[in-house]
């Protein structure tokens, strides 16, 4: 029986060890399994983030494309417009006609352009001036504010006075009945003298802050008439490129964008680019139906901040010669093969 009990007693010993030692792998595992959820949820925010930098990217590509299309579009057009002008040229006379109009138009439209660049230099000079008022108008009213505030200090140091005056004529009350009465009079005519300065000072205040106020009104208004100064201003210089670009279409056709492909770091990388009669870059796309550039590297040789470097460069061009992607050299230089083979056959 004795034997029974000291087994028993072993058994309940290694079960209670056992029971231990699971609860330790337990409370482990609930560290790894926090620890796990931790990395899960990071993962998740992170795959959140990625999927919104997609869904942007892919908006950006719509936007390109749907700036493409309105531009083969244009193209299409100008090509339909150049036919139109060749078959008219088997007439000589409705030629002359076309170009008479068209050199008329011309005129028309640079004298538009002069008026627009007159008003928008009157417009450029009333906005300084205006700067200029706004300018006095700022140092008057800082000056009103800083005079406001002396007076301000001033009323604080009559009020203290007229106190300590008084404490003054309480005391003199109480220690001389007899002489007090003079005393009184005299400190009485001294706080009756302060108390009207201290109402002079008060009057000040309240003039200061009144031209404070309409100073305030003055400069929003001047802010206002600014803001629509500036508006005007915008749409002057609006006009005036449409103007400039319509000029640029009357006397020069537009020129074809040469598409070339070169292997980057994950596939083909088609560059369009477009270039002057001097071999300057005019524009630059990148990118088609086959692009598969790593995402947050390669991939951002489609956005305008790399791009838009290109444009009023002049081929060949080396990696020196510009800004290139971080972590992404083999997409830089597929891009920088297909220019300067694209210079190539531009000439």
């Amino acid at each position: 029986m004795k034997k029974l009990a000291l087994i028993l007693a072993a058994v309940v010993l290694v079960a209670a060890i056992g029971i231990g030692v699971l609860m330790g792998q337990k409370n482990t595992l609930s560290t790894e399994k926090s620890t796990l959820e931790t990395s899960i949820a990071a993962l998740t925010k992170e795959k959140e983030t990625l999927s919104a930098d997609k869904e942007a990217a892919a908006a950006s590509v719509t936007a390109l494309e749907a700036e493409r299309d309105k531009a083969v579009e244009e193209l299409n057009a100008e090509k339909a417009k150049l036919a139109e002008l060749t078959k008219e040229m088997e007439d000589s006379a409705t030629v002359k006609a076309s170009l008479d109009k068209a050199s008329e138009e011309l005129k028309n439209a640079q004298a538009t352009l002069e008026q627009m660049t007159q008003e928008k230099t009157a417009s450029d000079s009333a906005k300084l001036d205006a700067d200029k008022a706004f300018a006095d108008l700022q140092a008057q009213l800082d000056a009103k504010v800083i005079r406001v505030d002396e007076l301000a200090a001033n009323n604080q140091t009559l009020e203290k006075q007229v106190e300590e005056l008084t404490t003054q004529v309480q005391q003199a009350a109480e220690t001389a009945a007899a002489g007090a009465n003079t005393a009184a009079q005299e400190l009485q005519g001294q706080l009756d003298q302060q108390a009207e300065e201290l109402k002079t000072a008060l009057a000040s205040v309240d003039t200061i802050t009144l031209e404070k106020t309409e100073l305030e009104k003055t400069v929003a208004d001047l802010k206002a008439q600014l803001e629509e100064a500036a508006a005007a201003k915008a749409e002057l210089e609006k006009q005036v490129a449409d103007l400039t670009a319509k000029a640029g279409e009357t006397t020069e056709p537009a020129a074809e964008p040469i598409v070339v492909s070169k292997d980057g770091f994950a596939g083909p990388v088609a560059v369009s680019v477009t270039f002057d009669e001097n071999g300057v870059i005019t524009a630059l796309t990148i990118g088609d139906e086959n692009f598969a550039e790593t995402a947050g590297f390669g991939e951002a040789a489609k956005e305008p901040a790399f791009t838009e470097q290109f444009i009023g460069k002049k081929a060949p061009l080396k990696l020196e010669d510009i800004e290139a992607i971080s972590s992404a050299t083999m997409t830089t230089e597929a891009v920088l093969d297909a220019i300067n083979e694209a210079a190539e056959q531009n000439k």
